[in-house]
């Protein structure tokens, strides 16, 4: 089995639950056709032609207060992100992964639907909720969220996805009373134990840097619902490199389909650049420099003109330039003598 070098090195001093190989990423290996279910429950039906399950990963993360029993119809912000593994599916077989299209590419981010809901007004929730990344965040109230979420969910199989456990998350969800049970709760930081042989709790953003994947403007429920997701697809690509039970010989196309697919899904989003889209990194070939305004007055032939000098800084230039070359004359005559003569001595051997 491969382990990362920390796990290697005995006097790194980590304890004995160091990357603990967990039943969560033994479920998560299922779902994606990546390994055996290590448990009795039923983890949803295949997809046709496809060894993943049909079901829906939903990322959860309510921002808000601690205790929602006790506050159901306080202010807060309701992150989701849903990814369809029949829409993964579709992806994986309509797209060569050999040469995928510009127009393709730009869809890869949309594959993950993601949504914020703002229960309730305060002017802190009205500044946190600007800053979602992936879309524009609603208003609704509080005994509508049930209805908007089954929306979502349309009777299919789902999987919950929180990260840490999300204790105030479940409690949110127990208080809609949602009339559906996920399949399964996937713990983020639980999956991410053994891939990345973690021994504590990292938060989200070292968790997203060790997978090396962008992110911006955590604490905010849409984008943390949105990077928990991605980091949970590169999870499965990190932990391939890590088994001790895949083949020793290169793994199958469909399972290089699947890693591929879902590296390029969690790594779609950049962080946006006023100067470039944000899909500019796919392609090799397209660069876009930089277009400079040309003005009459200011420039000429594309460049920009310098400010005459006055007499005494030229002489202050020339003064620096005549010392620069005593300095190097120095230098030359301190080097050993047989620098110089280095390369006559290797010609004539």
């Amino acid at each position: 089995m491969m382990l990362p070098k920390a796990a290697k090195d005995p006097s790194c001093g980590a304890p004995k639950h160091t990357g603990l190989l967990r039943e969560e990423l033994l479920v998560f290996r299922h779902l994606l056709g990546l390994g055996e279910n290590p448990s009795q429950i039923r983890l949803g039906p295949p997809l046709s032609n496809s060894s993943l399950k049909d079901i829906l990963f939903v990322s959860i993360d309510v921002d808000g207060p601690r205790d929602f029993k006790c506050a159901e119809n306080s202010p807060c912000l309701v992150g989701i992100s849903i990814l369809d593994t029949r829409r993964l599916q579709f992806y994986m077989t309509t797209i060569s992964v050999a040469a995928k299209t510009r127009s393709a590419l730009g869809n890869v981010e949309n594959l993950i639907k993601s949504h914020q809901l703002q229960v309730g007004q305060s002017n802190h929730l009205s500044y946190r909720s600007s800053k979602f990344l992936f879309g524009e965040t609603r208003q609704i109230k509080a005994d509508k969220v049930k209805t908007y979420l089954q929306r979502l969910i349309k009777d299919r199989f789902f999987v919950l996805v929180t990260y840490g456990g999300g204790a105030a998350d479940c409690i949110y969800l127990e208080g809609l009373r949602l009339g559906i049970r996920p399949l399964y709760h996937l713990d983020v930081l639980k999956v991410a134990q053994f891939p990345l042989q973690t021994y504590y709790r990292y938060s989200l953003a070292k968790i997203l840097d060790a997978l090396k994947l962008p992110w911006q403007d955590l604490h905010i429920a849409g984008n943390d619902a949105r990077f928990t997701l991605h980091a949970l697809l590169m999870t499965a690509v990190r932990d391939w490199n890590y088994r001790d039970d895949k083949p020793k010989s290169k793994p199958t196309p469909s399972t290089q389909v699947t890693l591929s697919s879902i590296k390029t899904i969690a790594k779609a989003w950049r962080i946006p650049d006023q100067d470039q889209p944000s899909l500019s990194f796919l392609f090799e070939d397209h660069i876009i420099k930089e277009r400079v305004l040309l003005n009459p007055e200011t420039r000429k032939n594309g460049k920009r003109l310098r400010p005459e000098k006055t007499p005494e800084e030229k002489a202050q230039r020339r003064e620096r330039k005549k010392l620069a070359k005593e300095k190097r004359k120095l230098k030359e005559a301190r080097r050993p003598q047989w620098l110089f003569n280095l390369g006559d001595l290797l010609d004539n051997e």
